[in-house]
């Protein structure tokens, strides 16, 4: 994974650096971003692995 964009909601997408906040929501992780925007990564099956790889590759 490189610093690109994960593609949210069409012309929204949020780059791993300006990712602020990762929180798990029955089976969606919200992303918060550093300017206040919010996302969903729905239908995921294991948050904890979901939220772990994301956090493993903004490092």
């Amino acid at each position: 994974m490189t610093n690109a964009p994960i593609g949210f909601i069409a012309d929204h997408p949020a780059p791993l650096a300006r990712i602020a906040t990762l929180r798990g929501m029955s089976s969606s992780v919200q992303v918060i971003t550093t300017g206040g925007d919010k996302h969903l990564i729905r239908y995921q099956a294991t948050l904890d692995e979901t939220i772990a790889t994301i956090e493993r590759h903004r490092r």
